[in-house]
């Protein structure tokens, strides 16, 4: 994981992935990862982080647009996305460290740049 940080970190963008999921719509999507939403009973699914938003896709579909996360924090596997408007964080648990540590970087960098 911090090895995929210290790449992204270096190479100065963020990287370009083909996907044809159809939540992803005309978005550039930048990072996908198998996940679950912590607490929920079959919560399985997939997060996408794109140029527009985030998206979790699994027996629904969620999403948070850029300018509406206040905050992305990491605990353990886990990622908390702080959301405007929102009562609590949303909570993700990724499959395993390095795509928590890949997506809070991306994720620090794409909602920052929705605010600038």
């Amino acid at each position: 994981g911090l090895d995929r940080v210290l790449e992204l970190s270096t190479n100065g963008g963020l990287p370009s992935l083909v996907t044809q999921h159809r939540v992803i719509g005309t978005d550039l999507c930048h990072f996908v990862a198998p996940v679950s939403l912590a607490g929920q009973v079959e919560s399985s699914g997939k997060l996408f982080l794109t140029s527009h938003r985030i998206v979790f896709a699994g027996h629904g579909v969620q999403s948070w647009p850029w300018h509406r996360v206040r905050n992305v924090v990491r605990v353990g596997r886990d990622l908390a996305i702080v959301v405007a408007g929102a009562a609590d964080a949303v909570h993700i648990q990724c499959n395993c460290y390095g795509d928590a540590l890949t997506a809070l970087h991306m994720a620090a960098d794409l909602a920052g740049r929705k605010r600038s």
